[in-house]
């Protein structure tokens, strides 16, 4: 009886820390699906390959090391006061680990930065094909027109995370234990970006506007029919503005 008894309270104090791990674990898959859409995210803003944004305005550049040093203080930091322009810089732990990643023994299971990886890119989506399409037939004609949209828009970030490799408690509970890694994948299917988006908008849109690079209506010819219409002399060819809603129909506000 007393042997039933001693082998059972064994394999129960086993599975109960094993459960308890396991609710940790938990945790690292979700914060590594965190930080895989911080990072995913971060990507579209913040471009390594300017390509389509430098035709339209400026762009803003960030590497991978700074957005993993970013999400490494923000996504797995615990209590942190407020987000700070130098944790793109910091490239190390948080101060404080979250308390559901500490082992029994309370040590960190996340010890070294270089734990956590980062990879992240872009590429091209299936509607790159019709741009040679699309440039050949501006070329068949005199004025061509057309949206010069950005076709590099796949956006991809994968985030790894190794935790407990050295852990000394759980290798007391499970022999030839090697830790526990996550690895999780986001990728985005989104339209560029660019700081000057109304600047970028508009560039797009004037070369769908076949007036607005000229010769489509020769000027002798709107002085000829302004005979019949005087209003012709008045039309603004090209021009390409927002919309502007009259005063009497803004309301009182």
């Amino acid at each position: 009886m007393i042997e039933f008894v001693i082998a059972a309270m064994t394999v129960l104090g086993v599975l109960f820390l094993g459960m308890a791990m396991l609710g940790k674990f938990s945790d690292v898959r979700n914060k590594a699906l965190m930080a895989s859409r911080y990072a995913g995210w971060e990507r579209t803003v913040w471009t390594v390959d300017p390509g389509w944004r430098a035709s339209h305005g400026s762009f803003a550049s960030k590497g991978d090391e700074e957005i993993r040093s970013e999400f490494v203080q923000r996504v797995l930091g615990h209590d942190q006061a407020a987000l700070a322009s130098s944790d793109r810089t910091a490239r190390r732990l948080p101060g404080g680990m979250a308390p559901m990643w500490k082992d029994h023994a309370g040590v960190d299971m996340l010890r070294n930065y270089a734990d956590v990886t980062l990879g992240s890119g872009v590429d091209e989506t299936p509607a790159a094909t019709l741009k040679p399409i699309t440039a050949a037939m501006g070329a068949a004609n005199a004025v061509s027109a057309g949206f010069d949209l950005a076709t590099r828009n796949l956006y991809r970030a994968e985030v790894g995370l190794s935790v407990a490799g050295d852990n000394a408690a759980l290798r007391a509970l499970w022999p030839g234990w090697t830790g526990f890694g996550m690895q999780d994948h986001t990728v985005l299917l989104t339209n560029a970006w660019t700081p000057e988006g109304r600047n970028g908008t508009l560039a797009v849109i004037k070369e769908a506007v076949p007036t607005s690079k000229g010769g489509v209506i020769d000027t002798a010819l709107t002085v000829g029919l302004a005979a019949f219409g005087p209003e012709i002399l008045k039309l603004d060819l090209g021009r390409i503005q927002p919309d502007v809603v009259p005063a009497d129909r803004l309301g009182s506000r």
